[in-house]
């Protein structure tokens, strides 16, 4: 008797949690130790499965949220990916131009150093035409002077001859002294010419002065947006590396 109730009260409780039982009588002894046997187990067991369901409930809602997550966690790597490839794009730009400006600075700098050569070849020849225009004046006056002592002499000594004789050597002196005056022309236009000639020289070194000063601003502006350049791409690289460090953790 003890033992059919064992068997009704497992049946009702295992019922009560699932589906109602029909309750069978069981007279042998062998099947109703084994009824009670198997009861027994499965009220010793119901409580582990639901238990086991609960977790198992747990498990896939756990698995759908890590599926959300993951899935979060993809879209944020791809627009992570993404703004890398941006970035290196970026700074691929930023190097062109920074390799583009240096170009520019090499040009420039080589532009101001023929230049310099220039100014120094205008000065050389500049200082050549003035020594030859020195040095025509200084011939020039010698040879005047060493004329007019000539000629003084010249004077003196005919004096001393007869008026026909000083009558003939005037008129070769104003010859004499015509030529000179026409030479002395011809030198003076010869100097005028070669004054011009510095003039222009000196000219073309004062446009080359002014462009070598307009160089070297450029030059300069040249390097500071190259600096400016430099540090952005730095700026650039340490937001990527923050991107990266963000990724991992």
């Amino acid at each position: 008797m003890t033992d059919n109730n064992a068997v009704n009260e497992s049946t009702q409780t295992e019922s009560s949690q699932t589906e109602p039982l029909i309750l069978v009588k069981i007279d042998n002894p062998v099947r109703k130790n084994r009824a009670i046997y198997l009861v027994k187990e499965l009220t010793f067991n119901l409580p582990n499965k639901k238990q086991d369901l609960e977790e198992l409930n747990n498990v896939r809602e756990r698995v759908s949220v890590n599926s959300h997550e993951r899935d979060e966690a993809e879209s944020m790597n791809q627009k992570i990916e993404n703004e890398k490839r941006e970035y290196a794009k970026q700074n691929k730009d930023k190097d062109d131009q920074i390799n583009e400006k240096d170009h520019q600075i090499r040009n420039q700098t080589e532009d101001a150093n023929r230049h310099k050569i220039r100014i120094v070849e205008l000065e050389l020849k500049i200082k050549q035409v003035d020594d030859k225009e020195k040095q025509i004046k200084d011939q020039f006056e010698r040879e005047l002077k060493e004329e007019k002592d000539t000629n003084k002499k010249e004077i003196e000594r005919i004096n001393d001859s007869q008026e026909e004789q000083k009558e003939t050597i005037r008129r070769q002196f104003r010859i004499q002294l015509n030529q000179k005056q026409e030479e002395l022309s011809e030198i003076s236009d010869k100097l005028k010419s070669s004054l011009d000639k510095i003039e222009k020289l000196e000219w073309e070194l004062q446009t080359l002065r002014k462009n070598e000063k307009n160089q070297k601003l450029e030059i300069e502006e040249l390097k500071s947006n190259v600096q400016a350049s430099q540090k952005e791409q730095e700026q650039d690289s340490e937001k990527v590396q923050k991107l990266k460090s963000e990724l991992k953790e």
